[in-house]
């Protein structure tokens, strides 16, 4: 079952709605053993075992994605992220509430306690993309600064929506990144 081929995230999300469901049929005499507990014993299958490291992006990657910028949708994504380190996720529910563009400033963050609030400068290169941006949300009465009209459950962005984004990106410019590469970038050349 931990072998169907979906990434540690989902495998995650499996586990835990396994042991809430243990848990509650545990409470109330549905079950008598723990089945999760017997089925993690020998180790965690959740994490994958060739788990490979993580790679940066090339500057040649990067200047394709900026000669792609107008081409192809959500490109501005990848490269905001690329020069202010957000995780995807952190970077998908950034609100305009959270940028300060007179101060240059970003705020947001989560996972850990120095993670959370945390201001970013915006980098001169990216000030145009999250400017429109902010324009963008503006227009569409929208508190979210990544939005997608064609969004099915909203137009606000969401960490699955996001990766999927990602992916037609990197597909279309045949390049072979996750999305928290961009992150590794930013880290790796700050």
């Amino acid at each position: 079952m931990f072998n169907a081929g979906v990434g540690d995230a989902t495998k995650l999300r499996i586990k835990s709605l396994f042991n809430i469901l243990y848990k509650y049929s545990l409470t109330h005499d549905i079950v008598e053993k723990d089945y999760v507990q017997v089925m993690f014993a020998n180790g965690n299958p959740v994490k994958r075992e060739n788990k490979s490291d993580k790679v940066s992006f090339t500057d040649d990657e990067i200047r394709l994605l900026w000669q792609n910028l107008n081409s192809i949708p959500f490109t501005n994504m990848i490269l905001i992220e690329l020069y202010s380190g957000w995780r995807p996720q952190e970077l998908a529910i950034l609100k305009t509430t959270d940028i300060d563009l007179d101060a240059g400033t970003m705020k947001g963050g989560m996972k850990t306690a120095a993670g959370k609030n945390r201001i970013v400068p915006i980098h001169s290169l990216i000030k145009p993309l999250i400017e429109n941006r902010v324009q963008e949300a503006a227009a569409l009465h929208s508190e979210y600064l990544f939005n997608d009209m064609n969004g099915q459950q909203g137009t606000h962005m969401t960490y699955d929506k996001y990766r999927n984004r990602f992916k037609k990106i990197m597909d279309r410019l045949n390049m072979h990144h996750g999305p928290h590469e961009t992150r590794h970038t930013f880290t790796t050349k700050a």
